[in-house]
């Protein structure tokens, strides 16, 4: 039998109280997540240990090492962008070609915000009026990209 351990931290922010729930198992990286609910922290970590003993706990950290982020954009390219209509769908080739240029070799796991918003730094500096206007562009639709698909806020 493996040891299992559920931890609950009491975290005081600027923004008030949080929930800092932890789930560990031998053997297994330690998961956790915040919530500013007590009663929501508990039930996470319950439901998180029992997850991974059946085995249906995907692990993020495993796939975000084995996956490069033009891995994620060809799936996003071939999935997504075909539902979208032809304007957008071009607009949206050259953010994912601008993204798969500059970070496309890094596996997910070492794409961190300072990284994304360096590039993004880049890019508004350019100093081509065509590549400001765009960067706008290409930095919303990365920064809701990143935010949404990886879990990277690029705000700092």
């Amino acid at each position: 039998m493996r040891l299992a351990i559920e931890i609950i931290e009491r975290r005081e922010r600027k923004t008030g109280r949080v929930y800092l729930a932890g789930a560990c198992i031998h053997g297994f990286p330690r998961q956790e997540k915040t919530f500013k609910r007590l009663t929501d922290a508990k039930l996470w970590a319950q439901q998180t240990e029992v997850s991974i003993r059946k085995g249906d706990f995907q692990n993020v950290v495993s796939a975000a090492r084995s996956k490069t982020l033009k891995d994620v954009m060809k799936r996003y390219h071939d999935d997504v962008l075909p539902q979208k209509v032809a304007t957008t769908q071009r607009a949206e080739a050259n953010c994912i070609a601008f993204w798969e240029r500059e970070l496309g070799a890094y596996a997910l796991s070492y794409i961190e915000p300072e990284k994304i918003s360096e590039k993004l730094r880049e890019l508004g500096d350019a100093g081509d009026g065509r590549v400001v206007g765009n960067s706008k562009h290409v930095a919303s639709v990365g920064q809701c990209f990143f935010t949404s698909q990886i879990g990277h806020d690029t705000q700092s």
